[in-house]
């Protein structure tokens, strides 16, 4: 029953994945690198929100999985695992959804034909992690995990399908009593806390553990911005004590606050900022093109 309710639920989100985007946009990750996202927000009427409401109860029953995971927000097919892990957990906004695949290589495969090849490479979601913006860290460092490929043929449903295709939060042990608790979008329905191992996908691939060399916080933000400069993380990338120049930008390119950091916290104090969009630029004095992060003021 729980494979059954597992196939289901990827029949549904790969539906989705494939089906002809209303428009394709380019969003960007720290350190600049061109990611294809698509927006579906037309597709989150309220009877597509009710039926993946449904559908998502009924697995969580059907699998016993009721009790074992908490659900953070409510279903919406405007944005996935990916976006909410890489995008919209760093304060990306509006809402979209992220494969990790580009386009043209979902659009040259036929999930239907048993004849098809999937693709070989993910060319849109890893340069998160290939272009610098996250370092690749061992799993007790990580901050995100993604689960990669497993494409296999179902006879039962005569598609390809790929239960690995996963992406989510990890939380700090220190947080979680040593264990092991992810946050992550499920498919098109609700944002859920749960343990490693309880999750509609296959997570036997070893992930890629990425971790991330600043961590803000909260975003959005009303009068303190929080700037933390990951010692660990920044060792991995230099192997060396940096001086980071830490920048906060308004949408028209002026610069409203500066400092340094040799590591650990700084703090921005935003209360009298207008609400919007802020970027926040940090130079770690090595490389000229510095990380990046989108800053929602809201009040």
């Amino acid at each position: 029953m729980k494979k059954r309710n597992i196939i289901l639920f990827f029949v549904i989100l790969q539906t989705i994945s494939i089906s002809v985007f209303a428009q394709i946009i380019n969003i960007y990750t720290p350190k600049g690198s061109a990611i294809e996202a698509s927006d579906k927000s037309s597709s989150n009427t309220p009877t597509s929100i009710q039926n993946a409401e449904n559908n998502a109860s009924s697995f969580l029953t059907n699998t016993g999985w009721t009790n074992l995971v908490t659900k953070l927000e409510g279903a919406s097919l405007a944005y996935n695992c990916h976006s909410y892990a890489w995008y919209k957990s760093e304060g990306g906004t509006p809402d979209y959804w992220i494969n990790s695949y580009t386009q043209a290589q979902i659009n040259a495969f036929d999930r239907s034909s048993q004849n098809s090849t999937p693709p070989s490479s993910h060319s849109n979601l890893p340069k998160y992690w290939n272009d610098g913006s996250y370092m690749v860290a061992p799993q007790w460092a990580a901050t995100k995990v993604y689960y990669g490929s497993c494409w296999a043929w179902d006879s039962s449903i005569q598609q390809w399908v790929n239960d690995c295709d996963h992406s989510a939060v990890k939380l700090p042990l220190s947080s979680t009593g040593g264990q092991e608790i992810y946050v992550s979008k499920w498919g098109p329905w609700g944002l859920y806390q749960h343990p490693a191992n309880i999750a509609p996908f296959d997570i036997a691939n070893p992930p890629v553990n990425g971790r991330s060399p600043v961590a803000t916080w909260p975003n959005p933000v009303s009068d303190m911005l929080n700037i933390e400069i990951d010692a660990i993380a920044a060792t991995m990338v230099q192997g060396r004590n940096l001086v980071y120049d830490i920048r906060l930008y308004d949408d028209q390119g002026n610069l409203l606050r500066q400092t340094t950091s040799k590591g650990g916290a700084v703090q921005f104090n935003v209360s009298g900022l207008p609400v919007g969009i802020y970027y926040l630029h940090i130079y770690d004095g090595v490389n000229n093109t510095p990380d990046m992060q989108q800053i929602v003021v809201e009040r």
